[in-house]
């Protein structure tokens, strides 16, 4: 079975997920500092800043699965280019000492 990798294709997504990733990191930390800035008081904001802080920990938790999955892109990508080049120098030695 053979498959054909595109590593340019995949860098840049890599690229573009890693981009993304710092936005939804932005994004997260402004949602906790507006948090910070809520003023309210009575028996419900205990119940609404605990779901709020289950939210805001969920959020983090996907960006970190995300993280994971791109690191793995990232590492692939690099080590299927340094493969690919390392075989094809050593097809060429071969092909050029016939």
């Amino acid at each position: 079975m053979r498959y054909l990798v595109k590593v340019g294709e995949l860098i840049e997504k890599t690229d573009y997920i890693e981009k993304q990733l710092t936005i939804i990191d932005e994004n997260i930390e402004n949602l906790d500092r507006i948090k910070e800035r809520i003023i309210w008081e009575g028996e419900a904001s205990a119940r609404f800043l605990d779901n709020y802080n289950n939210y805001i920990k969920e959020l983090s938790n996907i960006e970190n699965n995300i993280l994971s999955i791109n690191k793995y892109l990232m590492a692939y990508a690099n080590n299927y280019g340094n493969q690919y080049s390392q075989l094809r120098k050593k097809y060429s030695k071969m092909s050029r000492g016939k």
